[in-house]
């Protein structure tokens, strides 16, 4: 047990709240050309501005805020790591290499030998890797749950919780599994972010971990991702502008469309004329594509994609306009 009276970090305050920072009309053409060119959100374009000139006029590289970023790449069918990208994206000054695994938003799993890459590069640079495994136990294919980085490597970090796999996000528990010194200083800083969480949500969410009642949780929720993606898939197949690969852990399916219109505005348009929301290919730094959920109620979502058609019709017979 940690000690009662362990220290606590210090953490100015941030007075003002929230304020707004109106841009110039150029500069945010700029910027939206740029994150454009390299697939990203204009925030994240904004962020990358701040960083040179934090750099140009400070010259300490210590200010450096930003990430650079490694990703999956479709290959042979499946969505595989990108080696040489991740060893680009880590050098001397990485301290910490954050992965998803399963996934998302494509719901991939990585392979031993993919995840034995992330482990040599972070051990290159001593870097830590923080492992997000929340998806870890909703298999579609296999009862046996995706390979953790737990244990493979001295500076790890597994954050999960309750919200996904065990499909009980109305608790509000969640975890992080790590050496104890750094379990000392997450506990310190949680205490500033988290107050008072209730006492039955902790009880329910200690029976939840018992061996017998995990099983049982993450064998629901296998059973329901099974029942609910093939019909998802079902409709998805009826979109010849549809690509798709098939998710191997979680509620989440990745699919790529040839459409002249870009994710942002496209799932902005189906929030706004429909009143469905989806997740933006670009929220992951990819220009055309949508995240859907299917670990809902599943008639429900049909309904919801239902709806979709309608706006995706209505783009087609745009484009179609436009090119005659």
């Amino acid at each position: 047990d940690l000690p009662a009276d362990r220290p606590r970090p210090a953490i100015a305050s941030m007075e003002g709240g929230r304020r707004r920072l109106p841009l110039p009309a150029e500069l945010t053409e700029q910027l939206e050309q740029f994150a454009s060119r390299e697939g990203a959100g204009v925030f994240d374009a904004f962020l990358a501005l701040f960083e040179v000139l934090l750099f140009r006029y400070t010259g300490e590289e210590d200010f450096l805020i930003g990430a650079d970023t490694f990703k999956l790449k479709l290959r042979d069918g499946r969505w595989s790591l990108d080696v040489e990208g991740l060893d680009r994206a880590v050098g001397k000054r990485t301290s910490v290499i954050m992965v998803c695994n399963p996934n998302n938003p494509t719901g991939a799993v990585l392979t031993e030998g993919e995840m034995q890459a992330v482990i040599d590069v972070a051990a290159r640079a001593g870097a830590w890797i923080v492992a997000d495994e929340i998806y870890r136990g909703a298999e579609l294919e296999t009862d046996v749950a995706t390979p953790t980085f737990w244990g493979r490597y001295d500076k790890v970090i597994v954050t999960s919780g309750l919200s996904k796999a065990f499909a009980m996000p109305g608790l509000r528990v969640g975890w992080a599994v790590a050496p104890e010194e750094a379990i000392a200083k997450i506990w310190a800083r949680h205490d500033y972010t988290t107050l008072t969480p209730a006492i039955v949500g902790d009880r329910l969410a200690a029976i939840a971990m018992r061996p017998d009642v995990r099983e049982t949780l993450l064998g629901r929720t296998r059973s329901i991702v099974r029942a609910n993606l093939p019909r998802l898939e079902a409709w998805i197949e009826s979109h010849p502008y549809f690509r798709y690969v098939r998710p191997a852990a979680g509620a989440i399916a990745y699919v790529g469309y040839d459409l002249p219109i870009r994710s942002p505005a496209l799932v902005e348009r189906i929030r706004t004329e429909q009143s469905v929301l989806l997740v933006p290919g670009a929220m992951f730094g990819v220009k055309r594509g949508i995240r859907f959920g299917f670990g809902y109620d599943i008639e429900y979502t049909m309904k919801g994609l239902a709806r979709v058609d309608d706006t995706l019709a209505d783009v087609l017979s745009s484009t179609a306009t436009h090119e005659a």
